[in-house]
């Protein structure tokens, strides 16, 4: 009897102590894959967060585009360029070519001091030109042949044109046959005022309109003109200029 007893209480001993290894064998695989899952999820974590903060901390460059339309005129295209040189920054002509003739040396400094020479037209008839897109394309030929010829040197093949008026005051059978001729129209999307229908709006005008309109865009191509009563807009630009670069955008031409 006593060797039945003790018997009984050493397979009683071994069964616990079974029992007890099998749940101390859980405890400690279910401990290892907490802390497994708990490493992967800090180390994840902080990825993520750097991987948002990088993209949101990156910055997107602000760049402003100045066109003048219409010059080059004697007086004020040449206050214009002036400003230009003073501030180290280059702008986007869109000539005429009568002006081109009447102004020649005034043209021929604004591609010497770097600035992009486009083209808009002869002499802004949207009468004639506008009559077919056959007469504007030959305008525009007839412009780019008198600026290679006035620029000799300074050889011009810039195909970038300027409808007078914007390209929504012409239809799109106008729009493609530019294209097919090889040119690359261009608009804006802020508009300086400084060249009102029965207006001539004065340089503070004009710099608060600026101001006012901009709406901090990524990229603005402003309107402009250089003609010789625009005045206003030459007196303006030096303001224009440092309160765009107050705003941290950076110039470029077209």
């Amino acid at each position: 009897m006593k060797k039945t007893r003790n018997s009984l209480i050493l397979k009683r001993s071994i069964a616990i102590l079974s029992i007890a290894v099998i749940i101390l064998g859980l405890i400690y695989i279910v401990k290892v894959n907490f802390l497994s899952s708990s490493k992967k999820v800090q180390k994840n974590v902080p990825t993520k967060m750097a991987a948002s903060n990088k993209v949101k901390n990156k910055k997107v460059q602000k760049v402003v585009y100045l066109t003048f339309d219409d010059g080059p005129s004697a007086n004020v295209t040449l206050q214009i360029l002036d400003t230009l040189k003073k501030y180290n920054i280059n702008a986007t002509f869109f000539v005429t070519g009568k002006n081109s003739i009447i102004n020649k040396l005034t043209l021929i400094r604004e591609s010497r001091d770097g600035n992009e020479i486009a083209l808009k037209s002869f002499n802004n008839d949207t009468k004639k030109i506008y009559s077919s897109p056959e007469a504007y394309i030959n305008d525009l030929n007839e412009c780019s042949d008198i600026l290679g010829t006035v620029l000799q040197n300074n050889k011009f093949n810039n195909k970038l044109i300027r409808f007078p008026g914007g390209s929504n005051v012409v239809n799109k059978k106008f729009t493609n046959s530019i294209k097919k001729a090889g040119y690359t129209f261009v608009d804006w999307n802020l508009d300086s005022k400084d060249s009102v229908i029965n207006k001539q709006n004065s340089s503070s005008e004009i710099i608060n309109h600026i101001k006012a309109s901009y709406g901090n865009n990524d990229k603005l191509i402003i309107l402009m003109h250089d003609s010789a009563s625009n005045g206003s807009t030459s007196v303006a630009l030096p303001e224009i200029i440092e309160f765009l670069k107050s705003q941290n955008y950076i110039f470029k031409t077209l």
